[in-house]
């Protein structure tokens, strides 16, 4: 069998190895990508302008005064949720969830967690710096906040935070229910985080938009990683069988 001939034997049996699944997260990536790319393009063309204004002043009652919408005691219980995604929570769930990982010496589980988490969130403030879309003016803030606005940090890292952590403890869970139950509590805890953004006046939509789409763009490659890291063995030796069946030059 020629060389050409072994090296496309040996793509099938690499093909053969790697599940639907993967494939699909690959494709999904790819899918999330492009859709951040475009939420971009709308934003810089001022075709978001109009879906913004209206969504964040829905939020607000008809008065001049345009105050949020709710009691005192819900706005109050938005702030303490909105706190959930804040940087200072999420590192603190982080180093504490590591942590466990590291005491039951499950060194791999804790470092990875520590690692995505924290290139995540430096990815994040790079895309900040490139696009350095300001803050929204039409409303008031009820929180007070410094940094550009997209995409919203407190929506991506929720994202890359909470799903992280949802598809370890998924993947840890042997019933199915529970599965499920993590996966959707990360998914609600996004989600919500991500409106209370709106609603406190610091975001446009198409901010918190782009963070829910980056923030799983970034769990999505981390879950592809991982998976192809715990597969390795079994996927690097796919030319193993066609190289050992070569003669050795000057063997004889």
């Amino acid at each position: 069998m020629s060389s050409t001939n072994h090296q496309k034997a040996g793509l099938f049996r690499l093909l053969e190895r790697i599940d639907l699944q993967l494939l699909l997260s690959f494709l999904a990536i790819l899918l999330l990508v492009l859709l951040f790319r475009q939420i971009a393009n709308w934003i810089d063309a001022g075709a978001t302008d109009r879906i913004d204004t209206e969504l964040l002043r829905l939020c607000r009652d008809d008065t001049p005064e345009m105050n949020p919408r709710g009691s005192p005691r819900f706005v109050g219980a938005v702030r303490d949720f909105t706190a959930l995604g804040s940087g200072t929570v999420l590192t603190l769930l982080v180093l504490t969830v590591s942590l466990f990982y590291f005491l039951q010496q499950r060194w791999r589980t804790g470092l990875f967690l520590l690692v995505t988490s924290t290139l995540g969130w430096g990815l994040m403030e790079w895309i900040k710096d490139v696009y350095a879309r300001p803050r929204p003016t039409v409303v008031s803030h009820l929180v007070a906040e410094s940094s550009y606005s997209f995409p919203s940090g407190h929506a991506k890292m929720s994202a890359v935070v909470y799903l992280t952590l949802g598809a370890i403890l998924a993947q840890r869970s042997r019933r199915r229910s529970v599965k499920v139950f993590w996966i959707s509590l990360a998914i609600v805890l996004t989600l919500c985080i991500g409106c209370t953004r709106v609603y406190l006046g610091v975001h446009h939509p198409s901010d918190v938009l782009a963070g829910w789409v980056a923030g799983t763009c970034w769990a999505l490659f981390v879950f592809l990683i991982a998976r192809l890291w715990r597969d390795r063995q079994r996927l690097l030796p796919w030319k193993k069988p066609f190289t050992e069946s070569k003669p050795t030059v000057g063997a004889g």
